[in-house]
């Protein structure tokens, strides 16, 4: 079973690894190819990002409304998607934002549980990928993500 591995502060990369990983961004549903619904995940051309990597997979979080609109399901369904894609294509690696924590207003706290969890749960049940990276981009995450993982 694969692993994950502590969180990174916005603009760090990990050297030699990102060469393996794929970038998992969320937003840019309106260009062709992207996943359009939130929890989705698509194939997209990889581009921009700052990051190699072999591939670049697209999702979608939800917007946080009141947390009974099923954003806990829409946002295990963006990791779960995500991870699915990269076992198909038997990716090692796999990066992800802290997805619907920022304008999308995702609590963080309840967010990293999701992301960790469906990631663990994920990791047990599946050779591929071997690896997940968590990318946050600011301190709070990060502590999250440091607290939760550790």
């Amino acid at each position: 079973s694969g692993k994950t591995t502590g969180s990174h502060r916005a603009g760090s990369r990990t050297p030699g690894r990102t060469d393996r990983a794929i970038a998992v961004q969320p937003g840019g549903i309106d260009q062709p190819g992207y996943a359009h619904r939130p929890g989705a995940a698509a194939s997209g051309p990889h581009t921009g990002c700052g990051l190699r990597g072999r591939a670049r997979r697209q999702t979608r979080g939800p917007v946080y409304r009141s947390g009974s609109s099923n954003e806990a399901a829409l946002l295990e369904n963006a990791y779960k998607n995500s991870l699915k894609l990269a076992a198909e294509k038997k990716l090692t690696s796999i990066a992800f934002p802290n997805i619907s924590t920022g304008v999308y207003g995702y609590p963080k706290t309840e967010a990293a549980e999701i992301a960790i969890k469906t990631t663990k749960r994920f990791l047990q049940e599946n050779e591929f990928p071997k690896e997940v990276i968590f990318v946050c981009f600011d301190d709070a995450n990060y502590s999250l993500y440091r607290e939760m993982l550790d």
